[in-house]
Formats: C-alpha cells, sequence, structure tokens
C-alpha cells in the first residue's frame, strides 16, 4: 500500500512540474517568438556574393546586410525631432552588399539586388530614397538584376561603375595591340580591360583583382593576376600616364 501511496506522489509530482516548465515554455514563446532563419543570404544573394569575393580577392572586404543606419549618420544642426525623424527613415532599411578597404574598413561602395519586389510602387519609392541617400552623402551604389547565377562579366561591370575612381580621366582601354605574346592575347568577345592611374583593373579570365608592376623606364606596366597561382593571367600594356 505503501508503494502504490509513493508512486501516486511521485506522478503527481512530476505532473506538477510538466504543467510548471510547460507554462515557462508557453511564456518565453509569447514573450520570445523567434527563431533562427535558416539562412543569411537567398539564392540569388549568395551566388552574387560568392562571385563579388571572388572578383574582389585581398583588395576589399565585402559585408552583407548592412544597415543604412550603420552606413550613414544624421547631419548636425537639425532639431531633436528632425533628427529622430531622418534617422528613423533609415534605422531598419539595409543594403545587400558593402564594399571596404581592407585595412580601415572604410565603405567604399554598395551593391544592391534588385528582384521582382522592386517593380512593386512601394518598393520603386524605397529605391528612389535609397538612391538619394547614397548620392546625397557621396558613396556609390550599384545596382544588379536579382538572377539565379551571375558570371565574372556580371560582377566586373557593376564593379568597374563603382569602384573607379580615377579622377585623372576616363578609365583607358588597353589596346590589344600592346599586350605582348600571344597566350596572353583576349578573345575577340572578351571585355574591354580597363584601368586608370587611381584604379586597379579586374582580370578578364577569373574576375580578381590585378596588381601592377612598372617594367623598364615607365615604358610598360605589366599586371597580374592577385590570384596566382590559381590564376596566371598577365597582360602588360604601354603606359600612357
Amino acid at each position: 500500500m505503501e508503494g502504490l501511496i509513493f508512486l501516486v506522489v511521485i506522478a503527481v509530482i512530476i505532473k506538477i512540474l510538466t504543467v510548471i516548465f510547460s507554462s515557462r515554455k508557453n511564456d518565453n514563446l509569447r514573450n520570445f517568438p523567434y527563431e533562427k532563419q535558416a539562412r543569411l543570404l537567398s539564392p540569388a544573394e549568395r551566388s552574387f556574393f560568392g562571385v563579388l569575393e571572388q572578383a574582389t580577392g585581398d583588395s576589399y572586404r565585402i559585408f552583407t546586410k548592412v544597415r543604412l543606419g550603420d552606413l550613414f549618420k544624421v547631419r548636425s544642426g537639425l532639431d531633436y525631432k528632425d533628427k529622430l525623424r531622418a534617422f528613423n527613415k533609415i534605422s531598419a532599411k539595409h543594403i545587400d552588399f558593402v564594399i571596404c578597404s581592407p585595412e580601415s574598413i572604410e565603405v567604399l561602395a554598395a551593391i544592391e539586388l534588385d528582384d521582382k519586389s522592386h517593380t512593386h510602387a512601394k518598393r520603386k519609392a524605397r529605391d528612389k530614397f535609397v538612391n538619394q541617400v547614397f548620392e546625397v552623402a557621396g558613396l556609390p551604389l550599384g545596382r544588379v538584376p536579382a538572377k539565379k547565377g551571375y558570371t565574372s562579366a556580371d560582377v566586373q561591370r557593376v564593379l568597374s561603375q563603382i569602384l573607379d575612381t580615377g579622377t585623372d580621366g576616363e578609365p583607358e582601354e588597353i589596346d590589344q595591340d600592346f599586350i605582348f605574346g600571344d597566350d596572353h592575347k583576349l578573345p575577340d568577345d572578351s571585355p574591354k580591360f580597363q584601368y586608370s592611374a587611381k584604379s586597379k583593373p579586374l582580370c578578364p579570365s577569373c574576375g580578381s583583382i590585378m596588381e601592377a608592376n612598372l617594367i623598364g623606364d615607365g615604358e610598360g606596366r605589366e599586371w597580374v593576376c592577385s590570384k596566382v597561382p590559381i590564376c596566371t593571367e598577365c597582360l602588360v600594356v604601354k603606359c600612357n600616364h
């Protein structure tokens, strides 16, 4: 009989504990209704991110899903209400990719992937606002249509638009007659290889940043892919600077 009473008491205690823990769990679910996202990037964003990392190599640092509130600050001189209103407009918005200097993490440019949602009126208004913020702040912003896969040429095009900060004129196209050696001659249908005095060109083979070595007495410049030995692309050009 005593054994039966003991078992009943144990069962009651277990039941009470179960109710208590279940109640606490429900309270947690009500107060903290969150769960982990399956992934940080969408398939299109992940595809672009992979090619972007290959193209920039060690020359730049790439960050994803960065808030506009971390990229920009409200100018001084506004009263508290106007300053708060201006900050609230950017605090909840983010940009897909931010390109920074690898040493100082200075923000150099940003890239936004535009999927089908960007065709909606509300999204268009949002994009227009974001474009104006970047323009006023003097930070380059590139927009790329979202798709399943990207090529090196896709990334090269947007990088050449937002990272070419040379001030000594437009980037110069390298005449193929200046390239020495048939082994490194570009195919006729390849994108033009560009460089300027203050921007590094992208490798026409893999899209990575190329590094320059002066040859002779400033007569030419040898551009070598930063992915050596994985990529052995090498271009030698006459220097017009």
